[in-house]
């Protein structure tokens, strides 16, 4: 028997499709690899599937109510990280250098399983479980380019038979039992973006920096031996790159730096930030007593030095120099919140303080710029505890 079958245009003038593939015993599973020019036939874009959309065909109707019953509104962030992720397809999946994750799809029907092979009745429609995104920025990386993207193989993992509330228990299973990778780990896995391509050199060849940066963990223990995670190193370069944007930037790649620009980073980076380091480096470790290894003002250090890479700073360190980043009052409202009783936490991350911070240290005329360099005033003493009577 064969393993083939063709794809190709006739597939609308059929009844049913063959599918190559196997089937996995006991788990009314099928695996098959096929173009996504198959894909599209058997599996709607799940953006199109809208229940109570006049514009949906009739054949869809009852595909979209299953589908809202399985999956999420596909709205917000799914939304969002559709175009970056069919550009991801169209620029590295294609050329070899990419992985496309397979898609998980349910369809009610009892599928006829043949050996190494699957009945599908055209005319029924599949429902994704998981991979709706990646199916989606298939749709989206297709309309650009429909004779790559049409002859591209992907992995469909067929779940059929089951009920569709068997298949709202997979969705659950497939996409609520697994931990979500950290950001700290992912980035220090990306070998792509040219930002944390520099930021790993940092780690590396910086004195101050080597065998200190917490390359996998969100947030620093009070008794980590390191002085600063990898996402808040890297948000120093990405709001040096690009100011205060970079905050919003987050974690994400970057992807519209050209040659020279990213060539102009690099030279800057590697001008200031090793002497930076060196010179603060037991502050930024010493988080009871200092402000500046905190996220937020890392970041508005970052966007100080963006003001210098841009010519509108003549020496970001000079102005550094001038701050006072002991921990008080001074700080308050600003990079971090002192109770009455002195407890001191952080005013927020990244996002959350930066662009306070950034008031502090570069604007001249800002309440912030001035207390943190006016009359040091120590946070209030937490109060003693009552010590127990003695029996």
């Amino acid at each position: 028997m064969s393993n083939t079958v063709d794809f190709g245009a006739a597939m609308s003038a059929l009844t049913t499709i063959t599918l190559p593939g196997f089937p996995l015993a006991k788990q009314h599973r099928f695996v098959s690899v096929m173009p996504f020019a198959a894909i599209r036939q058997l599996v709607p874009e799940p953006k199109r599937l809208k229940v109570g959309d006049k514009h949906l065909p009739p054949e869809l109707v009852q595909t979209a109510e299953d589908n809202r019953f399985i999956q999420r509104d596909f709205s917000g962030a799914k939304a969002k990280n559709v175009q970056p992720y069919a550009d991801y397809i169209l620029s590295h999946v294609t050329q070899g250098d990419g992985y496309m994750p397979r898609i998980l799809v349910w369809t009610k029907d009892a599928l006829v399983v043949d050996g190494y092979s699957i009945k599908w009745r055209m005319g029924t429609y599949g429902v994704v479980m998981d991979g709706q995104t990646g199916l989606q920025a298939a749709y989206e990386a297709y309309a650009k380019n429909p004779d790559t993207i049409g002859n591209m193989e992907f992995v469909l993992d067929i779940v059929h038979g089951v009920s569709r509330e068997q298949a709202a228990q997979i969705f659950h299973d497939t996409n609520c039992l697994g931990v979500n990778v950290s950001a700290a780990a992912s980035i220090s896995r990306d070998s792509r973006d040219p930002l944390t391509d520099l930021v790993k050199h940092l780690c590396r060849e910086v004195p101050s920096l080597i065998g200190k940066v917490d390359m996998t963990g969100r947030q620093l223990s009070k008794k980590s031996p390191n002085i600063i995670t990898i996402t808040s190193l890297r948000a120093v370069i990405t709001c040096m790159a690009e100011g205060a944007a970079g905050v919003a930037h987050g974690n994400k790649p970057v992807s519209d730096m050209t040659h020279e620009e990213l060539d102009a980073l690099t030279g800057f980076v590697w001008d200031a930030l090793p002497a930076f380091f060196a010179k603060y480096a037991g502050a930024i470790g010493d988080r009871e007593a200092s402000v500046i290894g905190l996220p937020g003002v890392l970041a508005a250090v970052g966007m100080l030095y963006h003001d210098e890479l841009a010519g509108n700073l003549e020496d970001a360190g000079a102005v550094l120099e001038s701050v006072d980043f002991r921990v008080g009052m001074n700080w308050h409202g600003i990079a971090v919140n002192i109770s009455t009783e002195g407890k001191v936490t952080t005013a927020g991350g990244v996002k959350g303080s930066a662009n306070e911070c950034y008031k502090a240290l570069a604007l001249t005329e800002t309440e912030q710029y001035k207390r943190v360099r006016g009359p040091f005033v120590p946070a209030p003493k937490p109060p003693e505890r009552a010590k127990p009577a003695k029996k």
